[in-house]
């Protein structure tokens, strides 16, 4: 099969002062079982991502992200895939499934320090300093096959993590603007549920026009949606567990030598 990639001139900046981590991408390559198809087929360096769905549950801290991730297959070619998500630090992966049609899979999972390894060599042979720029340290690992042409591949991930807070302020993040660097996105929607021992005040995000619900004063319901065709923002959630005002050392800056890339 001939597969043409193209190659890519210019570096990308993923990381920023509050993240070392970007969105979930499927580096596409050539089906080595598949018939070869009749003309050459030039890939995308990653699939676009046709639609991202969150389901968050924050209980003391402790977030569980649930991510639904659709990508698209626009080439006339079956393509073998390798899924990429850099995790945030110190989160653990509790869950990972692949979609075969209506079929849910369990996905094959690496160690961290494979992932790289395979990472590292993908990234050597594309020659691609975007997708050397793509990952932080903690990067999770999974085979994708087969995704048939023309069609949507489902992947799903769960994820915890332990937030951090300061001056009784609690911060939550999930990357959407860097993952735009690596291709497109389309509907973006999450749910977020909030729990605490401690009074829930100020909930308010920054980046999205969400809906608050509450359920009481220690729980609560946060949802939005973004539509395609809109630049994606990183989903940012903040909330309050004191009697502080909100917006005092709401967003640590980073120390200059976390900024930058991490490889």
């Amino acid at each position: 099969m001939r597969i043409r990639i193209p190659a890519v001139s210019f570096l990308i900046l993923l990381l920023t002062a509050l993240t070392s981590y970007a969105q979930g991408i499927i580096v596409p390559g050539p089906c080595r079982r598949c018939p070869v198809p009749p003309q050459p087929i030039t890939l995308p360096r990653s699939l676009p991502v046709k639609s991202i769905k969150l389901d968050t549950k924050i209980v003391s801290q402790v977030a569980t992200t649930h991510v639904e991730q659709i990508f698209r297959n626009d080439s006339d070619a079956t393509l073998e895939g390798t899924y990429f998500f850099p995790l945030p630090e110190s989160a653990s992966i509790s869950e990972f499934a692949i979609w075969d049609g209506d079929r849910r899979l369990v996905g094959e999972v690496r160690s961290r320090e494979e992932a790289r390894r395979i990472y590292d060599q993908i990234v050597r042979r594309q020659k691609d300093p975007g997708l050397l720029e793509y990952a932080g340290k903690d990067l999770f690992q999974a085979s994708i096959y087969p995704i048939p042409p023309h069609s949507d591949k489902k992947v799903e991930l769960t994820f915890t993590q332990v937030l951090q807070a300061e001056s009784g302020t609690v911060a939550y993040r999930y990357p959407l603007g860097v993952g735009r660097q690596m291709g497109q996105i389309g509907t973006v929607s999450g749910r977020i549920e909030l729990e605490s021992k401690d009074p829930l005040r100020n909930i308010y995000s920054p980046s999205h026009a969400v809906e608050t619900k509450r359920n009481g004063d220690r729980r609560s319901l946060v949802t939005f949606e973004s539509q395609s065709g809109k630049e994606p923002q990183d989903f940012q959630l903040f909330y309050s567990l004191s009697q502080e005002d909100f917006g005092v050392s709401l967003v640590p800056r980073a120390s200059p030598e976390r900024m930058g890339t991490s490889c």
